[in-house]
């Protein structure tokens, strides 16, 4: 067992115990401060990167959080439901008592397709406080959600929105026919 691997199982039981004073737990490059937490199962990533939590935050099984050369700070009293993604090539802040539903993905960077200078494009992803995100959102890179917005499930967010906002992504449905020729 490696020392990180070692230090997480360490933070998770002092999360199962609930020991009632304030601790600093570090390990490699993931900071968190605080006296309860929950993160079984949840695979934290650095690379060149920094990942700060909050007291109080909650992740559950299956989610990744990664940060290459990027900063996740995690503020605290947030739920993060199962199976998300968080992966920070800047910067990604996400405000104290967010809650984020299950299947969520959060990037600050794209992929430069053009293949011109570099290959990712980043920019900073600011979500505020008491945000609300439902199930299998995608908030993409230069994202800012203001304090207290709801994002409906299954939205795409890309843009700056004002603090007490509700976001939905409404999507049409278009209704074909079938070509005889291919119906066969």
């Amino acid at each position: 067992m490696n020392k990180m691997h070692l230090e997480k199982r360490l933070l998770c039981l002092m999360n199962k115990l609930r020991f009632p004073f304030l601790y600093l737990i570090s390990f490699g490059k993931v900071k968190a401060i605080g006296s309860q937490y929950s993160c079984m199962k949840t695979k934290f990533k650095t690379y060149e990167g920094m990942i700060y939590m909050g007291e109080g935050c909650h992740i559950e099984n299956g989610t990744l959080i990664q940060a290459s050369n990027g900063t996740i700070e995690l503020e605290g009293s947030i739920y993060i439901n199962r199976n998300c993604t968080v992966v920070a090539h800047n910067n990604i802040h996400i405000g104290k008592g967010t809650t984020i539903g299950p299947n969520v993905c959060i990037y600050d960077h794209d992929h430069n397709y053009r293949k011109t200078g570099s290959y990712l494009l980043s920019a900073p992803v600011v979500i505020g406080k008491n945000v609300w995100i439902g199930a299998g959102c995608i908030i993409l890179r230069g994202s800012v959600i203001g304090d207290n917005c709801v994002v409906g499930a299954g939205s795409v967010i890309k843009g700056e929105y004002p603090m007490n906002t509700l976001l939905i992504s409404k999507r049409e449905i278009e209704i074909k026919d079938i070509p005889k020729e291919i119906k066969q």
